[in-house]
């Protein structure tokens, strides 16, 4: 058949393929694009037995033969689909070999998809390496929808080979390669002749190769491998000048965030971050669709990924130095090198890691600056993720900026002075970190949000804990120094260490039964370790509140020593958490701990009933 008559019979199939269905069937169209397809089969086949030297008849053949089989996975097919593959491996191998003509009556042969040569000799026609890689993208996406990994992953590879094979031999032709393939803005080939055209198809169905390679590995847990596919493939789809969906485009890109960040290598996640930015910059000025869902969420998602970014980076620095005493400074971040790497084709800086942030007073500035700037793209992503409608996201946001305040004030922390002046400024961070916090459990409906209002109420225990620690110290080295014009009142303290302790209670009690004081035994064992580091805390708390005399005193031990008693008890009765405690070395120690409070606190208590019963 006539090449331009061939194509437009084809093009006839693919619109009707595409088009609407008219009813609730999804597969009508199809099945009638099918029908198109199996005639135009018939004639073409026919031809080629006519014409049984001639080249294009059978390529013809094989092509639709892989058409039809692309369809048949459409609708769920899979086993007739995979048939129709073979039969065009069949033909294809005849073309390959210059082997004509093809033996139409001896049948196709069975199974041969998988055992290929993939690498041929310089008299074979790579004429149709574009209809060969089809079918083994096809061939993969048939085994990948049948849970058939392994297969799926020989199929792609046998795809990645032939197109190697092709590359290599187009560029003996005189072709200059993907890199240079001349494509106008949208994505055409201007030039080159016969050669370039057949390496811009080739290049098109390779991109869905290495993109189906992501699918693979992702459905097979190996996220290393289907991040490198995923990145690869988006790397293609800038490089080609093709139209491509900017939307989707960005979304992955920022899927590959998280795991460069896992990786250590923040100029890899914060260039992927650039490049959806960059990618979207059209899509975010179009006032047409300033109200469209999932482009301004896309948007959102990126100020909070720069964000996110840069609170990761600033943690790592954190974590060096609260593990590094030595004055030395830390190292950059080592991350893992991918040999694969390609730069995204957008106009924004090369990937590189950011500089140290110095340790102490000159490295505040920087982390000072990176917060302002997140914060800033925090307020963005919260246009977007405002409470009503998006309550998870919007508290996520929100103890981000909680973490990155504690983060950051590793540089923030002053010497103290001989007041002890340098808490206040820790004490203010926590009651910033408060107030944003504080609000949020009260506004969520436990039916639906418990495990939301646990995570804040345990975070605010941490924070007013942590407070309430830095003004005992505070007040205590205030006494050493017989400090008066300066006091810090028990009070004040007291009413501190009775905040932590109620938020820690709410925690906790929310494992409790009605009227029970522990945890009831069917208690996620992952919970165990919240639980008694909340329970541990709340007790605790309670038990070192300034008492106003002695009486006070005895009793706040006396609660604290029945706690201790009834936590030991559960720990002990129920054994289904005995190997997490022992995992859990924390979890252990604070088990023994309350053990041994229960051995100790029994003598205070005797010292301190015998005072309040000799002034009574």
């Amino acid at each position: 058949m006539d090449t331009e008559a061939y194509d437009a019979e084809m093009k006839k199939i693919v619109d009707k393929a595409n088009e609407e269905p008219p009813t609730r069937d999804i597969f009508q169209n199809k099945h009638a694009a099918r029908s198109l397809m199996t005639d135009l089969r018939t004639r073409v086949v026919d031809l080629s037995k006519e014409m049984p030297d001639s080249v294009t008849a059978l390529h013809q053949a094989a092509d639709i033969h892989v058409v039809i089989a692309g369809n048949l996975f459409e609708v769920e097919s899979f086993e007739d689909g995979y048939e129709y593959l073979e039969k065009a491996e069949n033909m294809l191998q005849t073309l390959r070999n210059k082997s004509l003509p093809y033996n139409w009556n001896e049948g196709y042969k069975k199974g041969t998809l998988l055992t290929l040569r993939t690498s041929f000799g310089d008299d074979v026609d790579r004429t149709f390496a574009h209809t060969l890689l089809t079918a083994f993208n096809m061939a993969g996406f048939h085994w990948c929808a049948r849970g058939g990994q392994d297969k799926a992953l020989q199929c792609l590879h046998h795809s990645m080979k032939i197109y190697e094979d092709f590359d290599k031999w187009a560029k003996k032709e005189g072709d200059t390669g993907h890199e240079g393939l001349k494509v106008s803005d949208d994505g055409r080939t201007t030039e080159g002749g016969s050669l370039s055209q057949m390496r811009g198809e080739v290049e098109k169905v390779y991109t869905s190769t290495l993109f189906y390679l992501a699918q693979v590995y992702g459905n097979d847990s190996n996220s290393s491998e289907a991040q490198k596919y995923c990145h690869l493939t988006l790397q293609r789809q800038l490089a080609s000048k093709k139209e491509f969906d900017r939307l989707e485009w960005a979304i992955n890109a920022l899927g590959l965030t998280s795991f460069y960040l896992c990786a250590n290598d923040y100029g890899a996640a914060r260039h992927c971050i650039q490049a959806a930015e960059s990618v979207m910059g059209p899509l975010a000025e179009d006032p047409a669709l300033k109200d469209d869902e999932k482009t301004q969420q896309t948007i959102a998602n990126i100020h909070q990924a720069y964000a996110k970014w840069a609170l990761y980076l600033v943690r790592y620095y954190r974590d060096e130095y609260t593990g590094n005493k030595d004055d030395d400074e830390p190292e950059p971040p080592k991350s893992i090198p991918f040999e694969w790497w390609v730069d995204f084709t957008c106009d924004i800086e090369k990937p590189a890691q950011p500089e140290p942030i110095p340790r102490g007073a000159k490295g505040w500035p920087i982390v000072l600056s990176l917060f302002r700037e997140a914060h800033a793209r925090y307020k963005k992503a919260l246009e977007w993720y405002c409470f009503d409608g998006f309550v998870t996201d919007y508290i996520a946001i929100m103890q981000d900026i909680s973490h990155f305040l504690k983060a950051i004030m590793v540089w923030g922390e002053e010497p103290e002075d001989y007041y002890g002046h340098g808490t206040d400024r820790r004490v203010a961070v926590l009651k910033e970190r408060a107030k944003l916090l504080e609000p949020l459990p009260g506004q969520l409906n436990a039916k639906h949000y418990l495990n939301l209002q646990r995570q804040v109420w345990f975070e605010l225990g941490e924070i007013f804990l942590e407070a309430s620690d830095l003004r005992i110290a505070q007040r205590n080295h205030r006494r050493e120094i017989a400090d008066k014009s300066l006091p810090l009142s028990k009070a004040a303290v007291n009413k501190v260490m009775v905040k932590a302790a109620t938020y820690f209670e709410k925690f906790y009690t929310t494992f409790e039964d009605d009227g029970s004081t522990i945890a009831p035994p069917e208690l996620d064992p992952d919970l165990c370790h919240a639980y008694i580091s909340a329970k541990m805390h709340g007790i605790r708390l309670r038990s070192k509140l300034y008492a106003s005399n002695p009486k006070q005193e005895y009793d706040q031990l006396n609660v604290a020593c029945t706690e201790y008693n009834q936590l030991v008890a559960w720990a002990q009765a129920h054994p289904q958490f005995a190997s997490r405690l022992s995992q859990e070395e924390t979890t252990k120690l604070q088990i023994e701990l309350a053990s041994e409070m229960v051995q100790l606190l029994p003598s205070k208590m005797r010292d301190l009933q015998k005072v309040y019963m000799s002034s009574a």
